[in-house]
């Protein structure tokens, strides 16, 4: 791998890693990362492993730098909208413009042109996100699963095409993404419910006796325990049915998928949580070997 392709990657990775912060650090990290052929990244450095490097590095832009931050630095719904809004245009054609001078716009237009990528799903993505701006509740599992599928199972199948562009990885793509949405979901409970915002579906918390002011106050309910194994073991069924069509998806493609070696361990210590109100992680050393045994075993 080339001296030069890694330091754009490193570069790329730490705008990732710290958000948006100065502005010509990310116009002249992600302007360098435009050079870079992700599928020649993806073959050289490290092996399989390194997808996941790649996968990680565009989530992450996806998360903090523009799209999905949107519903976290907006103060009014109205203006994240208008962000939102931007990026449908920028994504149509209209103002090419203005897309252009956007160094992540213009370098997600460039991957969309050179691999290939519909744009309809990025489309879907944005509406899903717009979401977020808002404080209505869900009322069901299965809106909250078509948030996932609109949203993790559209960059699962993004990834996956970006790696091989004659891949049809929807069959596994969209299980896997409403598993991997579910588990994070569950992951960011304890953050959402400080912040005063229940994600979790009115209907499942009804079912188990459990008043949404109650879950705001912080009470651990059992039956507020009962309503979160009852999404966690949903996401064990989506995880299970993508591990099902695992032999659909083509070697080039799969180490795509390599994030969701994390979930089921990550379901198992919110399962055991007692309290669902103390934040659970995975230690950073057990994801990356999650990762690496992954990768060398071809599934996840």
């Amino acid at each position: 791998m080339p001296l030069e392709i890694a330091h754009h990657l490193r570069a790329l990775t730490r705008v990732g890693r710290h958000g948006l912060g100065d502005e010509h650090r990310i116009e002249k990290a992600i302007g360098g990362a435009r050079k870079i052929d992700l599928r020649e990244v993806v073959r050289h450095v490290f092996g399989q492993l390194e997808c996941w490097v790649v996968i990680e590095v565009a989530r992450k832009i996806e998360r903090n730098v523009e799209i999905a931050r949107v519903g976290q630095v907006a103060h009014e719904p109205l203006a994240g909208e208008i962000r939102l809004q931007w990026w449908r245009d920028a994504l149509s054609g209209v103002a090419p413009g203005e897309a252009a001078a956007n160094p992540v716009a213009a370098a997600l237009l460039d991957t969309i042109a050179r691999c290939g990528l519909p744009a309809a799903p990025l489309d879907a993505l944005i509406d899903a996100r717009a979401r977020d701006l808002y404080d209505d509740p869900t009322l069901t599992l299965s809106e909250l699963e078509a948030y996932g599928r609109a949203t993790a199972s559209t960059l699962f199948g993004m990834a996956a095409r970006i790696l091989d562009g004659g891949a049809a990885p929807d069959d596994v793509a969209d299980p896997a993404g409403v598993a991997y949405a579910l588990a994070g979901l569950l992951k960011a409970f304890p953050r959402h419910a400080a912040r005063g915002r229940i994600y979790l579906p009115t209907e499942t918390l009804e079912r188990h006796g459990v008043a949404r002011p109650e879950v705001a106050d912080g009470m651990a309910s059992p039956g507020l325990r009962a309503a979160l194994a009852e999404i966690a073991g949903q996401a064990r069924e989506r995880l299970a049915q993508a591990a099902g069509r695992w032999q659909s998806v083509t070697p080039a493609a799969r180490p795509a998928f390599l994030p969701l070696a994390g979930v089921a361990p990550l379901l198992a210590r919110i399962e055991r949580n007692s309290d669902p109100f103390v934040p659970i992680e995975l230690p950073q050393w057990r994801r990356q070997w999650l990762l690496w045994r992954a990768a060398r075993r071809g599934v996840f």
